[in-house]
């Protein structure tokens, strides 16, 4: 829908040196008053909700590889070994931000959490496509059956590859995830864990985590965009709702933009309906992991935030159908 246009907005800003991922939002439902929380629900995974669950069970893992240089590089995550099919479940509470294929993992899961207040994206790998049990956007609990280990991609043999990354998913932000793995408890076990993560075991258990950023219909709850980084004026409740939203998760972001009254022809700028939010210096690899997070983030969220469709990096990506390049 309504490709024509869009076709030639990225092009014009891809040759000012800026990605735009493109956002056009649906008129508001007023189902929704607040974005994806990761706020705790009763936990399928049989651990309580709120806490943090093994990515596998002890007795069905054996640690082959830890974080750190290993043959010459970074390896950014720890590797349980285990049989093909041993299950894997969900670390934290949280919605899944990537499913399915990846470079060097075969098949793979990151799942983004709200844990204490900040986005903490947590990597699964090495599964077959049969094995990934969960597709993005999908809610998932602490200790929930998500896959099923494999040995798919670059690997000698079946494990499950293990990443933690504060701050959400992006290369080169993975911190030793052991302590983590230490302190949440067993799938199934009924128990809370020993210790908030990365905290010594004698420590409290975890509190649950904290509410995601709150958006009522209006947008009232958030604060307006600053001068600086873009105007709301002419934008409709939704596209204020997004570029808030955007900009309260992702500070580095510097403009965001959408209105003006020449729309090509099509009618999603001029009617305020679009939020272009611009990626600094994107064809480095930090602005591409950048953008990514942006884009699977809106993802996550696009029904509660009434998204018709993204573009970034030249991909059109409807909130139903399949994505196609354009």
């Amino acid at each position: 829908m309504k490709k024509g246009g869009i076709v030639a907005l990225v092009a014009v800003l891809a040759a000012a040196l800026f990605v735009v991922l493109f956002v056009t939002t649906l008129s508001p439902s007023g189902d929704e008053d607040c974005l994806p929380s990761g706020t705790s629900v009763p936990s399928a995974g049989g651990v309580p909700a709120g806490s943090f669950a093994k990515p596998m069970k002890t007795g069905e893992a054996q640690l082959t590889s830890g974080f750190g240089p290993r043959w010459g590089t970074q390896h950014n995550g720890i590797d349980l070994a285990g049989p093909i099919g041993t299950p894997i479940y969900a670390y934290a509470d949280g919605v899944v931000a990537k499913a399915g294929e990846a470079q060097g993992f075969g098949q793979w899961i990151v799942l983004d959490h709200n844990i204490g207040g900040r986005v903490v994206s947590t990597v699964y790998g090495h599964m077959f496509p049969d094995g990934v049990l969960v597709k993005v956007g999908d809610r998932v609990t602490a200790g929930q059956h998500i896959a099923n280990e494999g040995n798919n991609g670059d690997t000698t043999g079946a494990h499950l590859h293990f990443e933690y990354h504060p701050g959400g998913w992006a290369p080169g932000n993975a911190v030793d995830p052991a302590p983590f793995y230490a302190g949440a408890a067993e799938p199934g076990s009924g128990a809370a864990g020993s210790g908030t993560p990365g905290s010594s075991p004698s420590t409290t258990p975890p509190a649950p985590a904290a509410p995601d950023v709150a958006v009522s219909a209006n947008g009232a709850e958030l604060a307006a965009l600053p001068a600086a980084v873009g105007s709301e004026e002419h934008f409709q409740v939704d596209t204020v709702r997004v570029a808030r939203a955007v900009h309260a998760k992702f500070p580095q972001i510097t403009s965001i933009g959408g209105w003006r009254a020449d729309g090509g022809g099509f009618d999603d700028h001029p009617s305020g309906r679009a939020a272009d939010i611009m990626i600094d210096n994107w064809p480095s690899e930090e602005g591409k992991a950048l953008g990514d997070q942006v884009k699977d983030y809106l993802w996550a969220n696009r029904q509660v935030l009434q998204i018709e469709y993204m573009i970034w990096r030249q991909q059109y990506i409807p909130s139903d159908g399949e994505p196609n390049v354009m």
